[in-house]
């Protein structure tokens, strides 16, 4: 199994001048498998703030710019659970899946497109048209 390509996500407002600037996430997207896997494991038990907290959790590889008391603030699970579980930070946790999701999804419709510019014939004739229902 490929593992997932990692994508560095600046703060939504690291463009404004000031404590957002500097501070942004590394993360990865949840292949299928594993957001089945943990959801099914622990439905009893999860809600969707559960849900949101433990995808960030799994999907968040390391951080730059999160402070703790003016100390950079280590990219451990019990801090991932930390920040994700404080009511400021969850729309920006939500915000880093929504963004790590498209980018991976836009990443995969790239792969996709090459496929299809790769596979072509010298007659002209493709393998993989574009179509999923063909392929």
């Amino acid at each position: 199994m490929l593992s997932a390509p990692a994508f560095t996500i600046s703060h939504p407002r690291s463009k404004e001048a000031g404590i957002f600037k500097d501070v942004r996430f590394v993360m990865r997207a949840l292949s299928s498998d594993e957001s089945i896997g943990f959801y099914a494991q622990d439905s009893s038990s999860l809600d969707d703030f559960g849900y949101i907290t433990q995808s960030f959790v799994r999907c968040c590889l390391d951080w730059t710019g999160i402070l703790e008391n003016g100390t950079p603030l280590p990219c451990t699970e019990a801090n991932k659970l930390k920040l994700a579980r404080h009511p400021l930070f969850y729309k920006l946790v939500t915000y880093l899946l929504n963004e790590t999701e498209t980018l991976h999804r836009q990443q995969g419709t790239e792969r996709i497109e090459n496929l299809d510019t790769f596979l072509q014939l010298d007659t002209g004739q493709a393998f993989y048209t574009g179509d999923d229902r063909n392929f």
